[in-house]
């Protein structure tokens, strides 16, 4: 059972297709372990899209009554898109993405904003051009509350918007890359999703 009520998180979506540059890596990834949790969560979405369908049913029902009709909605369109979706093979996390969507997180929260452009005027493409040569489609989740939540709760509220669930699970997509991080001044915490198809 999922069993996790969401309250307080903001998600906003891109979707951006283009070529990457190649940068020199010299540091050791290192996600904490709710940044692994949200990359495994992610994955279960992926690999069993069926079963997670299955267990939103008994979220839904077991809730109902204390649901809007809005977030009903919300449900009811996540189960219908999970139940038509085959399995996708699980994402591996990498490195360039990871400090890409790490290097967004810090700059959420050091600007106090919310969007997929950085207060540069970096784009999605642009951080991770820093990070790797990548090719193919590239996209980017980002989420916000104002509680902390768990992996599970941040990758529920994704599903249950639709362009966030299409992100997760998109076919083309073999990669990806966690921040969660804590300190922003409107929303408390930030999260970023980093996906690209190939590294080259």
């Amino acid at each position: 059972m999922i069993n996790i009520k969401i309250t307080g998180i903001f998600i906003c979506i891109a979707l951006i297709i283009s070529m990457g540059c190649d940068t020199t890596l010299n540091n050791v990834i290192r996600p904490t372990t709710e940044e692994i949790n949200i990359v495994s969560e992610t994955n279960r979405v992926r690999t069993n899209p069926g079963g997670y369908a299955s267990e939103l049913k008994a979220e839904l029902e077991a809730n109902r009554a204390t649901l809007s009709q809005t977030r009903i909605g919300e449900y009811e369109a996540a189960i219908a898109t999970l139940e038509s979706t085959t399995a996708r093979n699980p994402l591996s996390l990498d490195d360039g993405l990871y400090r890409a969507a790490r290097d967004h997180a810090e700059d959420l929260i050091k600007n106090d904003i919310f969007s997929h452009t950085g207060s540069n005027g970096s784009s999605v493409t642009d951080r991770i051009q820093r990070y790797g040569s990548y090719s193919g489609l590239r996209g980017e989740n980002l989420a916000a509350g104002t509680n902390r939540n768990t992996g599970a709760s941040m990758v529920l509220a994704w599903v249950l918007s639709p362009g966030h669930l299409g992100n997760m699970l998109n076919s083309n997509y073999t990669l990806i890359g966690i921040a969660l991080l804590p300190g922003h001044p409107t929303y408390n915490w930030v999260g970023v999703q980093k996906f690209a198809a190939q590294r080259n």
